[in-house]
Protein backbone atom coordinates (compact mmCIF):
# COMPACT_ATOMS: atom_id res chain seq x y z
CA UNK A 1 0.00 0.00 0.00
CA UNK A 2 3.03 2.05 0.84
CA UNK A 3 3.84 1.84 -2.91
CA UNK A 4 0.60 2.98 -4.45
CA UNK A 5 0.55 6.06 -1.67
CA UNK A 6 3.97 6.80 -2.98
CA UNK A 7 2.62 7.48 -6.74
CA UNK A 8 5.86 4.26 -7.73
CA UNK A 9 4.65 2.35 -10.86
CA UNK A 10 3.25 -0.81 -9.76
CA UNK A 11 2.48 -4.36 -11.35
CA UNK A 12 0.25 -6.58 -9.92
CA UNK A 13 1.24 -10.07 -10.50
CA UNK A 14 -1.84 -12.12 -9.40
CA UNK A 15 -1.41 -16.24 -8.92
CA UNK A 16 -4.00 -17.57 -10.83
CA UNK A 17 -3.84 -21.49 -8.84
CA UNK A 18 -5.74 -19.98 -5.81
CA UNK A 19 -9.26 -21.10 -5.33
CA UNK A 20 -11.85 -17.75 -5.12
CA UNK A 21 -9.17 -15.85 -6.23
CA UNK A 22 -9.30 -12.01 -4.48
CA UNK A 23 -5.98 -11.64 -5.90
CA UNK A 24 -7.77 -10.81 -9.29
CA UNK A 25 -10.37 -8.72 -8.22
CA UNK A 26 -8.30 -6.73 -6.18
CA UNK A 27 -5.66 -6.32 -8.87
CA UNK A 28 -8.44 -5.51 -12.22
CA UNK A 29 -9.72 -3.34 -9.27
CA UNK A 30 -6.22 -0.95 -8.90
CA UNK A 31 -5.84 -1.49 -12.52
CA UNK A 32 -9.33 0.19 -13.37
CA UNK A 33 -8.53 2.78 -10.65
CA UNK A 34 -5.26 3.89 -12.71
CA UNK A 35 -3.25 2.94 -9.41
CA UNK A 36 -1.38 -0.39 -10.74
CA UNK A 37 -1.20 -2.81 -13.68
CA UNK A 38 -2.24 -6.37 -13.47
CA UNK A 39 -0.68 -9.18 -15.04
CA UNK A 40 -0.30 -12.85 -14.40
CA UNK A 41 2.78 -15.52 -14.11
CA UNK A 42 1.51 -16.65 -17.93
CA UNK A 43 1.59 -13.37 -19.43
CA UNK A 44 3.41 -10.84 -17.66
CA UNK A 45 7.25 -11.36 -20.14
CA UNK A 46 5.31 -10.50 -22.71
CA UNK A 47 3.01 -7.35 -20.88
CA UNK A 48 6.31 -6.17 -20.01
CA UNK A 49 7.63 -6.10 -23.61
CA UNK A 50 4.54 -3.78 -24.77
CA UNK A 51 3.94 -1.53 -21.15
CA UNK A 52 6.11 1.53 -19.90
CA UNK A 53 6.36 2.62 -23.62
CA UNK A 54 4.45 5.92 -24.91
CA UNK A 55 1.45 3.52 -26.08
CA UNK A 56 0.91 1.99 -22.85
CA UNK A 57 2.62 3.65 -19.63
CA UNK A 58 2.27 2.15 -16.82
CA UNK A 59 0.10 4.18 -14.41
CA UNK A 60 1.00 5.99 -11.37
CA UNK A 61 -2.36 7.16 -9.90
CA UNK A 62 -1.36 7.50 -5.88
CA UNK A 63 -4.13 5.76 -3.91
CA UNK A 64 -5.83 7.86 -1.00
CA UNK A 65 -5.25 7.55 2.43
CA UNK A 66 -7.46 5.89 3.85
CA UNK A 67 -10.72 7.12 5.40
CA UNK A 68 -10.42 5.91 8.65
CA UNK A 69 -13.78 7.26 10.22
CA UNK A 70 -15.69 6.06 7.69
CA UNK A 71 -14.41 2.78 7.82
CA UNK A 72 -15.28 3.15 11.65
CA UNK A 73 -18.73 4.60 10.77
CA UNK A 74 -19.63 1.35 9.50
CA UNK A 75 -18.44 -1.64 11.57
CA UNK A 76 -20.46 0.70 14.24
CA UNK A 77 -23.55 0.60 11.80
CA UNK A 78 -23.13 -3.14 11.09
CA UNK A 79 -22.79 -4.00 15.02
CA UNK A 80 -25.20 -1.69 15.78
CA UNK A 81 -23.69 0.22 18.51
CA UNK A 82 -20.76 2.12 19.16
CA UNK A 83 -18.49 -0.44 19.20
CA UNK A 84 -15.27 0.43 17.68
CA UNK A 85 -13.56 3.43 18.49
CA UNK A 86 -10.53 5.69 16.96
CA UNK A 87 -7.47 5.11 18.36
CA UNK A 88 -4.90 8.16 18.77
CA UNK A 89 -1.38 7.55 17.19
CA UNK A 90 1.17 7.14 19.07
CA UNK A 91 4.28 8.33 19.04
CA UNK A 92 7.67 6.97 18.38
Amino acid sequence: METLRAGKKLIVVVNEGLMDNHQEELAQAMAEGQHARASTCDNLLSDLCTWGGEAEPIPSVPLPEPDTDALLAALNGAAGCALFEKVPPQDG
